[in-house]
């Protein structure tokens, strides 16, 4: 049986790392929704979040080629899990 494993790699474009891997699954939510979840952390605050968000920036563009799919996570946790499902069948498993 084929093992997957997952990495949740939030530099990933920028320490370029993206080449180390076979498949690369974008999730992305809208900055409202994303703003909202964040700070319901313990620990966390808007100035943290900026940080964050400024660490994190580059333009998506430069590495849409190496992207194998994007997931909308601003909708219901069951969509999301269906959407990676179907590319892990299609993409991964040749199912």
């Amino acid at each position: 049986m084929e093992k997957i494993l997952f990495f949740d790699i939030p530099l990933l474009f920028e320490k370029k790392l993206f080449t180390e891997y076979n498949f690369i699954i974008y999730v992305y939510v809208k900055e409202k929704i994303q703003k909202e979840r964040v700070l319901k952390r313990k620990k966390m605050n808007k100035e943290k979040l900026e940080k964050i968000l400024e660490t994190q920036s580059y333009n998506l563009k430069d590495y849409d080629k190496f992207i194998s799919i994007k997931i909308d996570t601003s909708k219901d946790i069951n969509q999301t899990k269906r959407s990676l499902v179907s590319f892990i069948n299609k993409k991964v498993l040749n199912i």
